[in-house]
């Protein structure tokens, strides 16, 4: 992955329709920037904490996002592992 300390495993690519379902792993103190949804995302968390704002996600909790929506920049102290079904061309803010 181009940001260092996320890991991805790719389990279903449609390059045609642009999305993915993965795996998503980010190692301890990792910072994701800032970035808008290409198209509709669901996430679901299986393991540590993501922390978007001041909102903390753990493992069980479900994420969604609209397609155009914009993520402030988000962060794991402990690490953290999720599933994610989103757009290949998410846009990068930071």
């Amino acid at each position: 992955h181009r940001i260092p300390g996320v890991a991805v495993k790719p389990l279903f690519v449609d390059e045609a329709k642009r999305e993915a379902v993965m795996l998503v792993r980010a190692d301890a103190g990792v910072r994701y920037p800032s970035h808008r949804h290409a198209a509709l995302e669901d996430m679901f968390m299986l393991a540590g904490e993501l922390r978007f704002g001041e909102r903390i996600y753990r493992a069980g909790d479900y994420i969604r996002s609209e397609c155009g929506s914009v993520h402030e920049p988000s962060e794991t102290r402990t690490g953290c592992m999720f599933l994610l079904r989103g757009s290949l061309d998410n846009e990068l803010l930071d």
